[in-house]
């Protein structure tokens, strides 16, 4: 049997899923197995890749998923699939598929209506014709039971990690300007569903005149309108997407990591926070106690007074020996996400798969 990864990711910038494929890559060749990645013509440059990347096909973006590479991979009759990025070719059936949350059916109103039409056309198929499902949160796991109907014997959890660039042991040799006077951060794509307008709203009403309020983090046409004014105040800077060595730094020198979201299958932000030595406030959400559990505070989303009161709390001087407890308590929790060790889950599941 060849294994065979689909490289579509290597076409995107280096976020939350595509982030994922690539540490999941990275880990699988560090403990030498032996697979290829398949990908289309217009790989990013920002990619290093110590694992052997084919191109192939002359299409581009869900068309090359799709049709060009199943195309590809009817030469190789023993061929096996693996898709980390939330759909892949829908009518392969040698095929681990990835499902990271089934948000766009949730509430589809956080997405564009293209985005909406295509997964929930696409994901049903994918589901019913793949060999095994992964997923990111054994929460992500019930959702995807709850929604798709997939028999929970066809779905194995694989948790995120934090990327070595952005562990507390890589060090910054200087610091950006920006990142030495406090502030607290938010990072995420301008999503709806990350509550971003909320959270403005919230931290314009807490009072704090001390702090900024920084959010790192690129709109894309996939998601729904946000209703937010991003252009910057004295107070509220959208910084946009950064490359690791800015983001490291961000995390590093924060007073507060802030993550409100409404819904995630996993959210990666909270225990790259956590690494870098950050207190974290995250949505008082069932995925975010299984995967943050003791290391964070919580608070109700869709209540201001409830994100301005933690705020408020953690950010008071009596309540840092509380804070110093919670940090430390976050460096542990963070390393209780390793690639390496997702990278071994997936390699004992590719053992007993039987295709």
């Amino acid at each position: 049997m060849k294994l065979y990864i689909n490289g579509r990711f290597l076409t995107q910038k280096q976020t939350g899923i595509p982030r994922f494929a690539y540490q999941m890559c990275l880990a699988m060749h560090q403990l030498g197995v032996n697979f290829e990645v398949l990908a289309p013509k217009n790989i990013l440059s920002s990619y290093d890749c110590p694992f052997k990347v084919t191109v192939c096909g002359a299409l581009k973006g869900h068309l090359w998923e799709q049709i060009s590479l199943p195309l590809y991979l009817k030469k190789f009759s023993d061929a096996l699939l693996i898709s980390f990025s939330g759909l892949g070719p829908i009518f392969k059936k040698k095929h681990i598929a990835t499902i990271h949350d089934i948000a766009f059916m949730v509430n589809k109103k956080w997405f564009s209506v293209p985005y909406r039409i295509l997964y929930g056309c696409l994901t049903p198929i994918l589901v019913r014709h793949c060999s095994k499902i992964l997923t990111v949160s054994q929460f992500s796991k019930n959702e995807i039971v709850k929604y798709l109907h997939v028999d929970p014997a066809k779905i194995e959890v694989v948790y995120n990690a934090v990327s070595s660039e952005l562990s507390a042991t890589s060090s910054i040799d200087s610091v950006d300007e920006r990142f030495t006077q406090p502030y607290l951060l938010a990072v995420s794509s301008i999503d709806p569903r990350k509550n971003f307008k909320m959270l403005v709203d919230a931290f314009l009403s807490s009072g704090i005149s001390t702090h900024k309020l920084y959010i790192i983090g690129g709109k894309a046409t996939s998601f729904g309108e946000v209703g937010l004014d991003m252009s910057n105040s004295g107070q509220v800077e959208f910084l946009g997407f950064v490359d690791d060595a800015l983001l490291k730094q961000a995390y590093k020198n924060a007073s507060l990591f802030v993550y409100p979201s409404l819904y995630e299958g996993f959210g990666i932000p909270p225990i790259e926070a956590m690494s870098a030595g950050c207190p974290v406030l995250v949505s008082d959400i069932d995925v975010f106690h299984e995967v943050n559990e003791d290391a964070a505070w919580y608070c109700n989303p869709n209540d201001k007074e409830s994100i301005i009161a933690q705020i408020q709390f953690i950010l008071s001087s009596e309540n840092r020996p509380l804070v110093e407890q919670k940090i430390k308590l976050g460096k542990q929790q963070s390393q209780k996400y390793d690639w390496q060790h997702s990278a071994n889950q997936l390699k004992n599941i590719l053992k007993k798969l039987v295709v």
